[in-house]
């Protein structure tokens, strides 16, 4: 029995391994700083993350076909239009090849927040592997820590807690 099961660890472990040094998973985490990134927006303008400093951010990864992607972008405005003033910034960035179906889903949605089209090498920083749901949100505080990771669908009432811890990092929400 215990050739059993330290062959099954050692399995285990080489599993990890393997997976590891094959780059699976990965990605940004939380605790982490977020990683930087310079993206356009549709109408070509540079959006830097180092310009969004001492900002709550709630960096959104989506797609414009994904059905929970769609239905979170009302979610993501409600957020905006809440906490913009307290020093909150979204930014939505377009994956997977669909920046030209992008603009039609946020008009769609009357969003006002920050809408950018991604590329490999920051969809390879945030999201590491290929994410199977979308969307993929990260919540960093105004230090560009990441407070929260998320995947798949979030009312916009189940983020603010973690928006408010980011925001008290905020010097403009009185945060430090």
């Amino acid at each position: 029995m215990g050739n059993v099961r330290r062959d099954v660890k050692a399995a285990v472990a080489g599993i990890a391994l393997v997976a590891m040094l094959a780059g699976c998973g990965g990605g940004a985490r939380e605790g982490r700083t977020a990683p930087p990134f310079q993206l356009e927006d549709a109408k070509g303008t540079n959006v830097k993350l180092a310009d969004l400093r001492d900002h709550a951010v709630l960096v959104a990864f989506w797609a414009p076909w994904a059905g929970p992607c769609r239905l979170s972008l009302p979610q993501w405005n409600r957020l905006h239009r809440k906490y913009v003033k307290q020093g909150l910034a979204v930014v939505a960035i377009t994956v997977l090849d669909d920046a030209h179906a992008a603009p039609k889903a946020l008009k769609e949605a009357g969003v006002s927040f920050t809408a950018l089209t991604g590329t490999d090498a920051v969809m390879k920083a945030y999201l590491g592997r290929k994410e199977i749901t979308l969307p993929v949100l990260f919540i960093l505080n105004g230090r560009g820590r990441i407070v929260r990771r998320i995947a798949g669908f979030q009312r916009a009432e189940d983020l603010e807690p973690d928006v408010a811890r980011a925001l008290a990092t905020c010097p403009k929400s009185g945060g430090n």
